[in-house]
């Protein structure tokens, strides 16, 4: 009874590897458009209030892009994807009521993991939300910062539907006109059938089990001898 019950615990733990191994691996679409800001143009030293930010909208008609390699008084920025490697925006350049937000449209059935980066710089907490024409709610909430450096929040896992549209908005809390900063938004989007596809275990996988197996049953029939 302990070997099929130490069996059957063999199994339950490689299937479960397997299933994760395999649906790692499922391909996954990019919903948001210029989630890194790298599109606009602006000196790499500096900071410019870009119109017609692509992908994006704001509330005031401008959106505050800063440089790659522009941090000013030492403070620990240079967008999140690290020195000289990336833009970032600043969410309020004018005033604190200000809002981007981006319109996103679902072609097919699915999951999403919807991440970002921010830094508080002068703002105390950013407020974020992600909603479906058809889900509803999806992410929706205020993030308080904990240190003067970039810090990640990630949803996993959200089911959405066809020709649904998600609506994507940030706002700082703080910080007058000098607010939170995001940067690295993506939204990536898996159909149910790629899920599905993915969740049956490749050979290597399929192998694992096997071969686990056997080595239960080996282990089991040496012991049987021995006693």
């Amino acid at each position: 009874m302990t070997n099929i019950k130490h069996g059957l615990n063999i199994i339950s733990t490689v299937m479960i590897l397997a299933f994760y191994l395999s649906t790692a691996n499922a391909a996954k679409m990019e919903l948001v458009i210029n989630g890194e800001f790298e599109d606009a143009n602006v000196n790499s030293n500096g900071w410019s209030a870009v119109s017609n930010l692509n992908g994006w909208s704001s509330s005031v008609g401008r959106s505050e892009i800063w440089g790659e390699n522009f941090s000013p008084n030492n403070q620990p920025l240079y967008g999140s994807d690290g020195l000289a490697h990336g833009k970032s925006h600043e969410l309020t350049w004018t005033s604190t009521n200000e809002k981007t937000t981006q319109n996103i449209f679902v072609e097919n059935n699915g999951l999403i993991d919807f991440s970002f980066d921010s830094w508080r710089r002068f703002s105390h907490a950013i407020n974020y939300s992600l909603i479906g024409s058809l889900s509803g709610e999806l992410a929706i909430g205020t993030h308080f910062f904990t240190s003067n450096h970039w810090e990640k929040l990630g949803f996993y896992g959200l089911a959405v539907s066809a020709g649904e549209t998600l609506s994507l908005e940030f706002s700082a809390i703080g910080g007058g006109g000098a607010g939170a900063h995001i940067d690295q938004v993506s939204i990536l989007h898996t159909t149910i059938e790629q899920n599905l596809q993915a969740s049956v275990p490749e050979p290597t996988t399929l192998m694992m089990l096997i071969f686990s197996v056997a080595g239960l049953g080996f282990s089991s029939r040496l012991k049987n001898k021995t006693a």
